[in-house]
């Protein structure tokens, strides 16, 4: 695989992101839905969207399409309509969730919290993850997506 991901950086970019979803494996999640706050189970989730769809801008905001319809997101965060909708109604006041269309634009450190508590849920590793979470989408090869 290594001799087709060296020639096709796309490819490449893709498959990165993709191994960086794996190691946030389910033990993380069930993890999350146990112990977290409503505020951290979604932060935790923008994380791993942003990692596919995410583009990193160069004063540190990371723009993405809208993170899923309403009820999807309720469901992946195992949260109601209403803690989902409060929480991101506070984002929104705090400016911190900005949308522009079909897209919302953020402050990679808003969710710092969430990136820190998943890395330190984690099992040990030989692997020196980043410290934060903009460092992470820095680590990470650009993608070219039509969307940008």
């Amino acid at each position: 695989m290594l001799p087709v991901l060296s020639t096709d950086p796309e490819l490449f970019a893709y498959t990165i992101r993709l191994l960086e979803s794996c190691t946030l494996s389910d033990r993380v999640g069930f993890a999350l839905m146990a112990f977290a706050p409503v505020d951290l189970r979604l932060k935790a989730f923008v994380v791993t969207w942003a990692i596919h769809y995410g583009k990193l801008s160069a004063d540190g905001f990371i723009k993405c399409p809208i993170p899923l319809t309403r009820n999807n997101r309720c469901l992946v965060a195992n949260a109601s309509p209403v803690s989902t909708d409060n929480a991101l109604k506070r984002w929104k006041e705090e400016g911190a969730w900005v949308r522009d269309g079909d897209f919302v634009t953020f402050p990679a450190d808003f969710v710092d919290d969430a990136y820190q508590w998943m890395r330190s849920a984690e099992e040990s590793s030989e692997y020196a993850y980043p410290n934060t979470f903009k460092e992470l989408m820095e680590a990470l090869p650009p993608l070219t997506n039509p969307w940008y």
